[in-house]
C-alpha cells in the first residue's frame, strides 16, 4: 500500500512494477553464463482458452465483484470483514495503465466516503504482451481509512493455463497516527510456500503538516498540496502542486480538454514529477509519471480494451541479437535515452563510436572487457556487517574460518572457495520465480532456506566475504541473452589491494564470469540492507530506455 491519496495513486502500479520485474527474470547462468531458459510461466498466447476468453471471464469477476478474499489463518478477521462490506461500496471506477516491459492493466475500483472514512475494494488485472513469459495476474485490494488508520489488505494471483486463480501472496499493511506528528507502519506478507515475514516502522511529520492517508473528502490535487505521504520502501516525502493549465489529447477516439494539474513529490533519496487531468465532458481523467500512464475511463471505453492484444508497449531494455550471437560475439551495440551511467561500468565493458542521432537518442559500441576488473577504492560501506548482510551468524562465521585456514592471504582463491561453498551447499529456487513470490531476504533467512534466487546468492556470498574482511558490493541490473534483458542481482569482489572484480555468486570458477552478459544499472543497497530507501534504483529503472543490436 502506497498511502499517497488518489491522486498520486500511480505509484502504487509503477512501484509494483519496478520491484516485480526486478528479479522475476533472476534465473540461474548456465556454465557459459548465458542465461537459463526462461522462467516455467505459462505463456498467455498457450492459455487453453483464448487470451480474450480468458481476459472476459475474469473481467466478470471484476465488474460484477463474484470475488472475494481467499481465508488466511492470521489474517482471518480482516479477511472476514472486508469481504462482509464487499457488496457495500458505491461509486466505481474503471481504469487502465500502459506501464513499462509490456505491461498493461486494467483496474476496477468500487469506493465508499464520508468525511470520516474512506474505503475501497478493487481488482486489478494485468498482463504482459501476448508472448510473454509471464502469467496474468490479477490483485483484490481492501483499503479502510478513518480519522486515525489506514489499512490494507491485497492479495495476489496468478492465472495459470486453464484461467484458473491461483493464490500466491496475501500483505496486510497499517498507518496508525499515534500523535498529531507521529506515526506507526507496519506490514505482514504471507506467501505460498508457506512462508511469511513482516516489518514495523515509526515515522515522524513535520509540526502542522497533514498525511494524505487520511484526506478522505476531497480527491482534488489541490487537497494534497502540501501534504505528506510514506511508502514502504521510499519512506516518508511530501507533494506539492506546481502549476495547473489545461491541455488537449486525443485518445479513445475522443478529443479531450483536461485541466492539467502538475505535482511533484520528493523527499531527500527520491523525486519525480507527475501530472493528473481531467475532462468534465468525457469523463476520462489521467495520471501519468515517467512515461506510465494510468487512465479513469467510461464503462464502455474500459470494456473495449483488450489487453492481449496491443504489442506495441514501451520495454525497459529491447533485446534483437542473432541466434547464438553471443557464442562468438563479444560487442553489441546499445542505444537509448542516455547511455549507462554506472560508475564502475568500465569493469564490464569498453565504449566506442559513440553518437547522437537526430532525434537525441546516444548510441555506442560496448565491447567486453576481457578481464572484468577496475581500480577503485575500498569505503567502511563495502564491509558493514548489519541486519541483512550478518556476518556474525554461526555458519557465516564457521565457512570464513575454514577458508581463511586453509587459504590466510591469496583473496582470489579465497573467493574460488566460497564460489565453491554455495555451489555445494545453496540451490537454485526455481518455485520462488514461478510463484512470483520473489523477494529480499537477510542472510539468516536465506541460509536457513537452502534456496534462492539470484539476488540470495549475492547476499550469501557478501556475508562470508565480509566476515573474512574482503570488501565486497552487491550490483543490481540485466542479464542478457539474444532475445531479452531479464533483472539480476550479482557481486563485485576487492580482488587484490585497490582492484575489483566483477563476480557471479552462482557461478562455478572466479573465472568464467564473462561481463557481454551482464549490464549494470546500479549498487544494490536495497539488497545489502533490506531498510534502505528503494529510491536510487526505482529511478534510474524508470529512466532506462536501452535498445540492444548487433555491433557493425
Amino acid at each position: 500500500m502506497s498511502f499517497l491519496g488518489e491522486n498520486v495513486g500511480l505509484l502504487r502500479p509503477l512501484l509494483a512494477t519496478v520491484l516485480t520485474v526486478l528479479f522475476v527474470g533472476c534465473q540461474p547462468p548456465k556454465k557459459d553464463h548465458k542465461p537459463a531458459p526462461a522462467s516455467p510461466f505459462t505463456k498467455v498466447s498457450n492459455l487453453s482458452e483464448t487470451t480474450t476468453t480468458c481476459e472476459q471471464k475474469i473481467r466478470q469477476i471484476m465488474v460484477y465483484k463474484r470475488m472475494g478474499f481467499e481465508n488466511v489463518n492470521e489474517l482471518s478477521t480482516q479477511v472476514s470483514f472486508a469481504n462482509a462490506i464487499l457488496n457495500q461500496q458505491t461509486e466505481t471506477e474503471y481504469s487502465l495503465a500502459q506501464l513499462k516491459d509490456n505491461t498493461k492493466s486494467l483496474e476496477v475500483a468500487y469506493t465508499n466516503a464520508t468525511q470520516d472514512y474512506k474505503q475501497s475494494f478493487s481488482y486489478e488485472l494485468s498482463l504482459n504482451s501476448k508472448d510473454s513469459k509471464d502469467p496474468m495476474n490479477l490483485q483484490v485490494s481492501y483499503e479502510l481509512t478513518t480519522v486515525d488508520t489506514a489499512s490494507s489488505l491485497e492479495q495476489q494471483f496468478m492465472i495459470n493455463e486453464k484461467c484458473e486463480l491461483r493464490k500466491t501472496q496475501t500483505t496486510f499493511a497499517t498507518i496508525k497516527k499515534k500523535s498529531d506528528v507521529n506515526y506507526t507502519y507496519s506490514k505482514s506478507n504471507y506467501y505460498v510456500d508457506g512462508e511469511s515475514d513482516s516489518k514495523k516502522e515509526d515515522f515522524t511529520l513535520p509540526e502542522g503538516s497533514k498525511l494524505a492517508s487520511f484526506i478522505t473528502d476531497n480527491d482534488s490535487a489541490e487537497a494534497y498540496d502540501n501534504s505528506y505521504s510514506f511508502s514502504d520502501g521510499l519512506g516518508v516525502f511530501q507533494s506539492k502542486v506546481i502549476e495547473q493549465s489545461q491541455t488537449q489529447k486525443k485518445k479513445f477516439g475522443l478529443d479531450l480538454n483536461f485541466k492539467v494539474t502538475k505535482v511533484a513529490i520528493k523527499n531527500d533519496n527520491f523525486k519525480m514529477d507527475f501530472e493528473v487531468g481531467q475532462d468534465d465532458k468525457a469523463g476520462v481523467k489521467y495520471s501519468e509519471a515517467n512515461g506510465q500512464v494510468t487512465w479513469t475511463v467510461p464503462q464502455t471505453l474500459w470494456q473495449q480494451q483488450a489487453l492481449g492484444s496491443h504489442q506495441d508497449l514501451e520495454q525497459t531494455v529491447e533485446v534483437d541479437l542473432p541466434a547464438e550471437y553471443f557464442i562468438t560475439n563479444n560487442s553489441i551495440e546499445l542505444s537509448g535515452n542516455k547511455l549507462p551511467a554506472y560508475e564502475h561500468f568500465a569493469a564490464y565493458w569498453t565504449k566506442s563510436q559513440e553518437t547522437t542521432t537526430a532525434d537525441g537518442r546516444k548510441s555506442v559500441i560496448l565491447t567486453e572487457k576481457e578481464i572484468p576488473t577496475i581500480s577503485g577504492t575500498t569505503t567502511a560501506k563495502d564491509l558493514v556487517s548489519n541486519s541483512t548482510i550478518q556476518t556474525e551468524l554461526p555458519l557465516i562465521q564457521k565457512a570464513a574460518k575454514a577458508i581463511l585456514a586453509a587459504e590466510p592471504t591469496n583473496r582470489e582463491a579465497q573467493v574460488q572457495m566460497i564460489l565453491d561453498y554455495l555451489s555445494k551447499y545453496y540451490v537454485y529456487d526455481h518455485s520462488m520465480v514461478s510463484n512470483n513470490v520473489v523477494r529480499p531476504l537477510t542472510t539468516e533467512e536465506a541460509l536457513n532456506r537452502g534456496k534462492g534466487v539470484c539476488q540470495h546468492y549475492a547476499v550469501i556470498f557478501t556475508a562470508i566475504a565480509r566476515a573474512m574482511k574482503i570488501p565486497t558490493r552487491i550490483i543490481v541490473g540485466f542479464h542478457l541473452s539474444e532475445t531479452s534483458a531479464g533483472g539480476h542481482a550479482w557481486n563485485e569482489v576487492e580482488i587484490r589491494e585497490g582492484v575489483w572484480q566483477v563476480v557471479e555468486p552462482q557461478g562455478k570458477t572466479l573465472a568464467s564470469t564473462n561481463t557481454r552478459f551482464y549490464l549494470p544499472l546500479v549498487r544494490g543497497t536495497f539488497l545489502e540492507d533490506k531498510d534502505a530507501q528503494q529510491g536510487d534504483w526505482i529511478m534510474e529503472y524508470l529512466n532506462v530506455d536501452y535498445s540492444i543490436k548487433a555491433a557493425k
